[in-house]
């Protein structure tokens, strides 16, 4: 397997406390953060025709996820591991994009881990 490119990238997206609250609890809105919401971006991988087959029998066998696994893709500090789609784009060419992220409860975005850890 040969990596032909790495665009993967975290989304950081804001969470914002809307202070609207009807029974009037608080005295304004909570303090707004940055999160990791997820990943844009593909990883795009050459395959040997031996890859090729072992990928299409993990897809049969409904063990993508293994199979991706073993990759050993380099993901993004705060993202502790992701789901992915496989697309085959050509005879020997992959192309994986993230559908789900976990995020590191414990890291901030651009500030790195958070909380004592």
């Amino acid at each position: 397997m040969l990596v032909l490119s790495d665009t993967i990238v975290p989304v950081v997206e804001i969470w914002s406390d809307p202070g609207d609250y009807p029974s009037g609890a608080g005295s304004g809105p909570l303090s707004s953060y940055d999160y990791l919401a997820g990943l844009n971006g593909e990883v795009r991988i050459e395959l040997k025709p031996d890859e090729l087959i072992a990928l299409e029998e993990a897809k049969e066998a409904g063990e993508l996820k293994e199979w991706v696994d073993q990759l050993d893709i380099a993901l993004p500090d705060g993202i502790l591991s992701a789901t992915w789609e496989v697309e085959i784009v050509m005879p020997n060419i992959a192309v994986l994009t993230a559908t789900d992220v976990e995020s590191d409860p414990c890291y901030t975005p651009n500030f790195g881990k958070t909380n004592g850890s």
